[in-house]
């Protein structure tokens, strides 16, 4: 068995053990410029909003499974190893081993509230996840997935695992700040060489709300 298997193997099987923890969200959500492809909300205001340097893609490639266990360690060293948190890692893993792929333009959306994109922008929905008993089910547009990066791939995945972790009531025109989207922007950067920002990882993951006068870079 390789040691990649392996790892899904034992991740796969703590994500389904702890399955009866996660909640449903509405899925991730998308911003379109031009004739841009879609790029995950979370990265785009990353870099549009908080500064965060572009994460280049790794020589040699890393694709999305050992990007979130990259991220995963990166999290386990500032919180811990036992801290549940990291139950995100396990639910994104799943989601990438059970994923299905849907063609079709994505739908354009305000689900996300109102968050500061530039007025040639659009939001829309790039995945879509079932509810209830279902939740665990997610569906990603096929082309957003071919065009995008296995970084950013994978930082959907992740993006869907933390639903359980940070509230999704936060996500509305009336609280267009996100402490989902913080989080997932700031483990990019973080993961893409951006100065250490571990006490702002650790605030999020323990608050879990957003944190204003958030800034990426020092």
């Amino acid at each position: 068995m390789t040691a990649k298997l392996l790892l899904v193997v034992l991740f796969l099987s703590s994500a389904i053990a702890n399955a009866g923890a996660t909640k449903a969200g509405d899925g991730g959500h998308g911003v379109v410029c031009a004739d841009l492809p879609p790029q995950l909300l979370d990265l785009y205001e990353a870099e549009n909003v908080y500064g965060m340097s572009t994460f280049f893609p790794q020589d040699p490639p890393i694709d999305a499974f050992m990007t979130i266990f990259n991220a995963r360690m990166r999290v386990e060293a500032i919180m811990g190893k036992d801290h549940p948190s990291l139950a995100i890692f396990d639910q994104a893993f799943e989601f990438l081993l059970t994923k299905t792929l849907e063609p079709g333009a994505p739908v354009e959306t305000m689900d996300a509230g109102l968050p500061p994109i530039r007025s040639t922008c659009h939001l829309v929905q790039i995945a879509r996840r079932e509810t209830g008993d279902l939740n665990f089910m997610l569906t990603v547009d096929s082309d957003y997935w071919q065009n995008a990066s296995e970084e950013e791939r994978a930082m959907l995945m992740i993006h869907e695992g933390a639903h359980a972790w940070f509230p999704t009531a936060e996500m509305t025109p009336l609280m267009p700040v996100s402490a989902l989207r913080q989080f997932v922007g700031l483990l990019h950067s973080t993961l893409g060489g951006e100065p250490d920002s571990d006490a702002q990882i650790r605030k999020l993951l323990i608050t879990r709300e957003p944190v204003m006068g958030f800034v990426l870079r020092r």
